[in-house]
């Protein structure tokens, strides 16, 4: 009875400290309060500190103290202009005809500005001085630059002060905001400009009568953060309105339009959806935060994040959350706002679409936001994250997606030791210690439990389940929980569960009040220490032996998934150049610094970017010698995958969920067979994981031709590149302005949404039937400016910008060669078809031969691959093809220029350039020795790649026994290998020489060596040829003993 007392006595100061937290929340703001005399509006006016506008016809500009950032750039100068806006540059103005929802593709039109009111705003032409009684307002409040000489001193100082803390309850992941830059803009009483003279008089002897408007703008400024939001407060809209009024922000070259409220026409509501005018004249009437007529955005972004909350009169709309990228372990508190609702309200949050989606309870911390914790997911990618407050029906009227991050690409929480991780890896270990971060949990002094996680999948399901749900409890402060195996042990039933994860969590009380985390699951990880006294009372202290051997009897049942892997690249630089089918392991990646655990013979492994149509996945290993390391010569070899450790489509399934698929198929049974054993049972192992011949390997295809039709250089000069794939996935990169904010080289849209590729957790992301990574070396800092686009097809594109320069490189599969009559592989970089006379080839076939003029080439070849409908153009701005004779100045490139005013001389070209024509052409042109840099770079680069890919005929893997020892793994045409013994439990006999050679087939047969070998037809010649050993290897290397072999069965039960 004590202990039930002691922890009632627990929750219930636990509920008294949560509800004084939840009321701290609520203070805060009340502590902090503005008196307003006219809600939203804050104070304005003259004897507030405003300048009043004296020239309505044009814009007024301000100067700002130091830069603000909108959508992604950076200004230091603002437009506040009658049109209801306020411009970042000048010129900008109401146009009747343009709907900026539909988007505006046109560079000259699309510039950056925000409009609390966008209509054509009046002017006061011709009306005598003092007559119109509206006017436009507006301040800078500098905290910087505030003395206390200032009559409003001490109002502004506390409008900062109020701000600060209002931006932090109202809007997402703000905790370290600080409001020290403020700009007031105020349109008090304003009019149309098709307002008859007579109105406006009429309204000056009578201002009941007058349909004017009265609106505001505040943006609040972080100055260190770079961080801008904006509060827009609507007091009263009277003017009569039209059909081409709107309200919203516009970011300008391409970057969007995002209404007031932003839906992209989501927000359900029948009037609000079909009568433009009704929704700006309610706009006073709409409750979009915790005041009427208050609407909430960030805007310092390339993307608009709605603060506040959505107007009751919604019926659905989008849901903004914070973070928008979470782990496939989950863990992380997020942030949501979706309707206004009072404060300690439940809310559900789900996560996946329909009857799969996992709904988690959370609660509202203000009546703007509320927190949910991420749950375990067997996904990763785009995934819906809905938001209900019914309890009952759960009714998801509010979405949007996130995008759900590989376990092993996220940034870790924290440091662990290796001494600490060796134990949880262990089967016998005594002590485990899980560590944590305090400050990701909270800053107060709550308790955190640590349970033990198990996954498992059956034939028709994968699951979650807790197998100690009190491991133990400590102070979150602590960083630290140690606890004895002894004490928790498998007692039943412990082969259900053979891998699992340690969690560290909050207790459910503290969801409010957490930083960043819920809770941590470290993992993945075998779950040896904690079966492993049930195993061996059940089994004998070689349980894990008999694993072994039990799953190498049943995953030899179905061995077909190997011959549908892709064949391994022979050479490392083989399969760094073929990146559109290969990319980095990241358990051993030589540009990263891992450790290659489980192939410790190796410097760098790849994996297959596409799985196979049943999971499966290669993964090739190269040692010191840049070789293909084979698993049947090594316990360190490359290892296929039964379920790639990426996943596969449509995750979530057996077999197909990443990482803990792999695990369940690959790794796990590596520890039964190879770690728990000293590699006594290895064998069995690399019997089931054979390496993949890379004599069977393919040369992708890159860089075919160029836009100039040379195969050595490319004269235009690229600004962006679209991509699209089956007609509804399309991508889009683009050379960053200089003033972007941060500084970055490329802007990344896909499907017409920003892209940001910050952190280790958003550097590779997952896209449907593509993916898109970010190369940034270990060490080298991000400049946004190096990316991979692999699509599902095993396509690569890179694509690479440095100083002011864009560069692209195509790799091709070997399968879309394109057969006869089958347009597969053409366009602007050439035919790919392996015969050189029709590269330049016309979407109908017509074929230009090399040598013609410059003029006709691109006239008759590259013109005729140009998008002729504006709807086809994946840019956001279009411009049709032109023919060279009309708008094109072609600078013949036989010739570097010299001579001409600032350019440099041909020492210095020289120094930097040395032969290289195309960086002396890049030098001459533009002056700059860092552009020229950067082109010589990319010619090494593409050199390189060029070179990487030629073919390597190879005689494979000589099959002379497993565990062969060699002096060499270069078994390409040309090399001798020598067998000088082997590997343990085998015994060595026999010949010990070979030879790799490529012989016509007719010498092989004079010599009767035709019946083993690779046969290919020479392209040159047509001549059959057979590469192959000679001599024609035999077994030298045999087991020692049956002993490996004997099977016994596992109970466990």
């Amino acid at each position: 009875m004590a202990s039930v007392l002691k922890h009632a006595g627990s929750a219930a100061m636990i509920c008294v400290y949560f509800l004084i937290c939840f009321a701290a929340l609520q203070g805060t703001l009340a502590d902090n309060a503005l008196t307003l005399e006219n809600p939203p509006l804050l104070d304005f006016g003259l004897e507030n500190g405003d300048t009043k506008m004296k020239d309505l016809t044009q814009a007024q500009e301000v100067e700002l103290p130091t830069n603000i950032s909108y959508f992604g750039a950076k200004y230091t100068k603002l437009y506040v202009s009658a049109d209801g806006l306020i411009s970042f540059e000048r010129g900008v103005q109401y146009v009747k005809s343009i709907n900026w929802q539909e988007g505006v593709r046109n560079k000259n039109t699309d510039k950056p500005f925000l409009a609390p009111f966008l209509y054509d705003g009046f002017k006061a032409h011709n009306i005598a001085e003092g007559l119109y009684k509206g006017g436009i307002y507006y301040r800078v409040i500098d905290e910087d630059s505030l003395t206390t000489s200032d009559k409003t001193y001490h109002k502004q100082l506390d409008t900062l002060k109020w701000l600060k803390q209002y931006v932090k309850e109202t809007s997402l992941n703000m905790d370290d905001f600080q409001a020290n830059l403020v700009i007031v803009v105020t349109w008090d009483n304003v009019d149309s400009d098709s307002t008859e003279e007579a109105d406006i008089r009429a309204c000056a002897r009578s201002p009941s009568t007058c349909k004017t408007s009265t609106f505001q703008v505040v943006l609040v400024c972080d100055k260190n953060l770079g961080r801008t939001v904006a509060m827009l407060n609507y007091l009263k809209m009277k003017v009569p309105m039209k059909g081409s009024y709107q309200a919203g922000f516009n970011g300008g070259y391409g970057r969007d339009w995002y209404n007031v409220i932003p839906c992209h026409g989501r927000c359900s509501n029948q009037q609000l959806d079909n009568d433009v005018k009704t929704y700006l004249d309610i706009l006073p009437d709409l409750k979009g935060s915790d005041t009427v007529g208050r609407f909430i955005l960030e805007v310092s972004g390339e993307t608009v994040i709605r603060g506040g909350c959505l107007p009751k009169e919604f019926t659905s709309g989008i849901l903004e959350v914070y973070p928008r990228e979470v782990g496939m372990f989950g863990g992380e508190k997020l942030e949501v706002s979706g309707k206004c609702l009072p404060a300690s309200s439940k809310i559900f949050c789900k996560f996946g679409d329909g009857d799969d989606g996992i709904v988690v309870e959370g609660i509202m911390v203000n009546d703007m936001k509320g927190v949910c914790a991420v749950p375990l997911l067997t996904k990763i990618g785009n995934i819906f994250v809905a938001w209900s407050s019914d309890e009952d029906s759960k009714t998801w009227t509010t979405d949007r997606t996130i995008s759900v991050i590989h376990p092993g690409r996220m940034e870790p929480h924290v440091s662990v030791p290796q001494n600490v991780k060796d134990a949880w890896y262990s089967r016998d270990a005594s002590e485990i210690t899980v560590v944590w971060d305090p400050k990701k949990f909270t800053h107060t002094d709550a308790d955190v439990a640590i349970k033990l996680i198990g996954y498992r999948e059956t034939k028709d399901k994968v699951e979650y389940k807790t197998l100690e749900k009190t491991i133990g409890r400590g102070s979150v402060q602590r960083g630290s929980f140690t606890f004895k195996v002894a004490d928790h042990r498998c007692k039943s039933n412990c082969l259900e569960f053979e891998q699992g994860l340690l969690e560290v969590s909050l207790l459910s009380e503290y969801l409010g009040v957490a930083n960043e985390r819920v809770a941590v699951r470290h993992g993945v990880m075998p779950l040896g220490w904690y079966v492993n006294e049930k195993m061996t009372e059940d089994n004998g202290s070689d349980w894990s032996n008999q694993m072994c051997k039990a799953w190498h009897a049943e995953d030899g049942r179905n061995t077909d998934w190997l011959s549908s892997l892709l064949p391994c690249p022979c050479t490392l630089d083989q399969a760094l150049a073929d990146f559109g089918r290969f990319q980095p392991d990241a358990g051993c990646n030589l540009f990263a610094g891992s450790k290659c655990t489980y192939h410790k013979k190796a410097i760098h492994c790849v994996r297959a970017v596409v799985p196979t149509s049943d999971g499966a996945g290669n993964q090739c290993c190269y040692g010191e010698s840049r070789q293909l390391v084979y698993s049947q010569l090594s316990y360190q070899g490359s290892t296929p995958d039964r379920s790639h450790d990426w996943g596969a489509a449509p995750y979530g399934k057996p077999d197909l969920v990443p990482s803990l698929s792999h695990w369940k198929h690959d790794v796990v049974t590596f520890y039964y067979c190879c770690l728990w054993n000293d590699y006594d049972l290895c064998d069995l192992y690399m019997e089931r994981r054979p390496t993949q011949d890379c004599k069977h390997y393919d040369l992708p295809a890159v860089d075919i031709g160029t836009l100039s039709g040379s195969k050595t250089w490319s004269a235009p000069v690229l600004t962006s590149v679209a991509i699209m794939y089956k007609s509804n996935i399309y991508m889009d990169f683009s050379l960053a302005p200089s003033n972007a904010a941060p500084a970055k080289g490329l802007d990344v849209r896909v499907r017409k949404q920003r892209r940001f590729f910050t952190d280790k957790s958003t550097m590779w992301q997952d896209f449907e039937d593509v993916s898109i990574v970010n190369n940034v070396f270990q060490g080298q800092p991000n400049e946004h400016n190096n990316f991979t686009v692999l699509v599902s097809n095993n396509v690569g594109v890179n694509v690479f910008s440095k100083n002011g320069l864009m560069h692209v490189t195509v790799v091709l599969p070997p399968d879309m060669k394109k057969p006869d009559g089958v347009k597969k592989g053409m366009g602007l970089l050439g035919t790919y078809d392996g015969q050189s006379a029709n590269d330049f080839m016309t979407k109908t076939g017509t074929i230009t031969v090399p040598g013609v003029s410059q003029t006709k080439f691109l006239n008759s070849f590259v013109m005729k691959w140009g998008v002729e409908d504006e709807r086809d153009s994946l840019f956001p701005f279009y411009k049709s093809p032109t023919p060279t004779d009309t708008d094109f100045f072609y600078a013949d490139y036989k010739e570097i220029p010299s001579g001409f005013t600032g350019s440099p001389n041909n020492s210095a070209v020289e120094d930097v350039c040395g032969d290289d024509k195309n960086c002396k052409w890049d030098y001459r042109i533009t002056g700059s020795a860092n552009v020229a840099r950067t082109t010589k770079a990319s010619d090494v680069l593409l050199s390189y790649i060029k070179e990487s890919l030629k073919q390597v005929d190879s005689c494979g893997l000589p099959a002379v026994g497993r565990n062969a020892e060699m002096d060499t793994t270069n078994f390409s045409v040309g090399s001798k290998i020598t067998v000088t013994g082997c590997g343990k439990g085998m015994s060595f006999s026999g010949t010990e020489k070979y030879e790799c050679v490529r012989e016509p087939r007719s010498v092989a047969e004079q010599e009767d060596r035709e019946d083993y070998g690779l046969v290919k037809t020479g392209k040159d010649d047509g001549v059959e040829y057979i590469i192959h050993w000679v001599p024609k290897p035999s077994v030298l290397c045999t087991a020692s003993s049956t002993g490996l072999f004997r099977f016994s069965p596992v109970t466990g039960r």
